[in-house]
């Protein structure tokens, strides 16, 4: 895998970020973030790190 490569290098550093906007809190589509097991162990792998940035904006 080419990303796989990529994330043994010494050159590169690798993470994934997430950006969640909620604008409303009773919509059941706006809360949650799920990262499945395959993810988590690909990251673990890679020596990535993880930021999650949420946004609540409310009236």
């Amino acid at each position: 895998m080419a990303l796989g490569r990529l994330a043994d290098s010494p050159d590169a550093a690798v993470s994934l970020v997430v950006v969640q906007e909620i604008t409303d809190p009773e919509d059941p589509q706006q809360k949650g973030i799920f990262l499945g097991a395959d993810l988590l162990a690909w990251l673990a792998r890679a020596g990535a790190s993880l930021d999650i940035d949420q946004y609540v904006y409310l009236d």
